[in-house]
């Protein structure tokens, strides 16, 4: 028994050491669980700060892709606006296009009724000098027959008096030959008297018939006139409907009959003067010459038409492609491009310094310097008529050389202008797009113009200025007649006689420039 006893304590004793062993594993186990929890929960607690960083990171960027997504759309609103001024431009310069075939369509139209009609207008200007004339033969037929009709009533009150004396003369002592021959002398009396009346009675008739013939022509000649004026007027408004000043906001060098009115167009005035230079001063301008203001030794002064709104305007803003220039107000008109001209004025207290008034282009106005902007055209050809308002006389300035583009409908003289700048230490500058004439003079500024009228072709005056050299380019001034023709057209089909179509021929050539009255503008120097 005890021996079974002893056995079971050993068996006991051997399995608590397996226990013991057991339990030391499993402690080691559980030490190593605990190791890997602490790992587990360092790994978790790195996990939550990367997701933490992750989750403002990710706010960050869609920020980011928030301000991306605004700007994106608001660059695609910029594209859409540009596409909807692409389309408009497209659209306005198809109907531009649209608008120039129907003119070419209406001239080769009218160009080819010119031609046809051009026999009827010859034979309608011989018409009106063959009224005239048989009017003059009329009058003086008719102051013929009066004289005629004057003596003929005193030959018939003499051959009645001679009837009468023979009638009661004595015929006692006469033969009866004597007084058959008296009685065939009264008898003839009688009958000339007779001839003498219906002679008188005719002349009489004739006279009435020439008065009214007379009066009738002299009907038709009114008739003439009044329908010449209405084809003056319907000229104008048809010419005002198909041309006008493009839109937009620019300025014109002012002529001196004032700002180019259409009817339409509203102007602003303003001007601008230089101090030039004292010693031996060389100011100098084209002896042909339409500009207002004060021109002298001691200083020049430019008067500007100035556009500044788009009030009532109907018209394109596009100017057609040709080489010249405008003064700038505002944004440059689409196709122009920009440029300047400075002029370095005296500084002196001798003469006025300088001034300027009322509406200006855009530009520097200084004391002692002046920067005016210009807007050039710098594409197409100056011999290609360009179509503008062309009822008034108006100013352009010439691009890329002295030569003038050519208007249609209009005679165009190139002028000049030299102002004689400060000599001492002068910065005369220009840059950009700018009228043609500062490369000629490093030290004194000159500016080419290009003077518009309503007229047909001629040649041009460059002024013969004393210090105009024979290698500048001169332009010939022009008129491609497109206008004339347009109101030829438009007139022979309104009115269909020969004599009107040979009134609007010459409408514009002979147009009556009305005189337009300014208040004089303060002038800073005599002449």
């Amino acid at each position: 028994m005890a021996e079974r006893l002893r056995q079971k304590i050993a068996e006991l004793k051997v399995r608590l050491d397996q226990a013991e062993a057991r339990s030391e594993c499993f402690k080691e186990s559980l030490h190593e669980v605990d190791k890997r929890i602490d790992c587990a929960e360092a790994t978790a607690a790195a996990l939550r700060q990367q997701a933490t960083l992750t989750e403002v990171e990710i706010k960050r960027i869609s920020s980011r892709l928030e301000n991306i997504e605004g700007q994106l759309w608001s660059t695609g609103e910029t594209l859409k606006r540009n596409e909807r001024a692409m389309d408009n431009l497209a659209t306005e310069e198809v109907q531009m296009n649209a608008k120039q075939n129907t003119l070419h369509e209406k001239l080769k139209t009218v160009k080819d009724s010119v031609t046809i009609n051009e026999s009827k207008l010859g034979e309608a200007s011989r018409r009106i000098k063959v009224v005239e004339l048989q009017k003059k033969l009329a009058e003086k037929r008719c102051q013929r027959l009066s004289e005629l009709e004057g003596q003929l009533h005193a030959r018939l009150s003499e051959v009645n008096k001679t009837v009468e004396e023979l009638q009661s003369s004595p015929r006692q002592g006469m033969s009866e030959e004597e007084e058959q021959a008296l009685n065939e002398k009264i008898e003839d009396l009688k009958n000339s008297y007779i001839e003498s009346e219906a002679k008188a009675e005719l002349a009489q008739r004739k006279i009435a018939a020439l008065s009214y013939k007379r009066n009738e022509l002299q009907n038709e000649l009114q008739e003439i006139t009044e329908k010449k004026q209405w084809v003056k007027d319907e000229l104008n408004r048809v010419y005002n409907d198909i041309v006008q000043w493009p839109g937009g906001t620019y300025g014109l060098p002012m002529p001196t009959t004032g700002c180019p009115s259409d009817g339409v167009t509203e102007w602003k005035t303003g001007w601008t003067y230089h101090d030039t230079e004292d010693d031996n001063n060389e100011n100098q301008r084209s002896n042909i010459f339409h500009m207002p203001g004060n021109f002298s030794a001691h200083g020049i002064q430019q008067k500007f038409c100035l556009k500044e709104s788009n009030n009532g305007d109907s018209g394109s803003e596009i100017w057609p492609e040709g080489k010249y220039c405008l003064y700038k107000k505002g944004v440059c008109p689409n196709g122009l491009k920009e440029g300047f001209i400075r002029w370095d004025d005296e500084q002196s207290e001798i003469d006025f310094q300088d001034k300027h008034f009322g509406d200006l282009p855009d530009g520097v106005y200084e004391k002692s310097h002046t920067t005016i902007k210009y807007c050039c055209s710098t594409k197409g050809n100056v011999n290609n008529p360009i179509q503008l308002p062309a009822l008034r006389p108006f100013y352009l300035l010439t691009y890329d050389s002295a030569q003038c583009q050519k208007v249609a409908g209009t005679k165009v003289t190139s002028e000049f202008i030299k102002f004689d700048d400060d000599d001492q230490g002068n910065t005369d500058a220009a840059d950009g797009a700018h009228p043609y004439g500062p490369s000629e003079d490093p030290f004194n500024l000159k500016i080419y113009y290009c003077y518009y009228e309503p007229g047909q072709e001629s040649e041009d005056d460059l002024g013969t200025g004393k210090d105009v050299k024979s290698k500048i380019p001169t332009g010939k001034t022009s008129s491609s007649g497109l206008a004339v023709a347009i109101g030829c057209g438009v007139a022979g089909a309104i009115v269909g006689t020969a004599s009107i179509a040979f009134a609007t021929k010459r409408i514009l050539a002979h147009r009556a420039r009305a005189a337009y009255d300014l208040i004089d503008d303060p002038q800073p120097d005599g002449p």
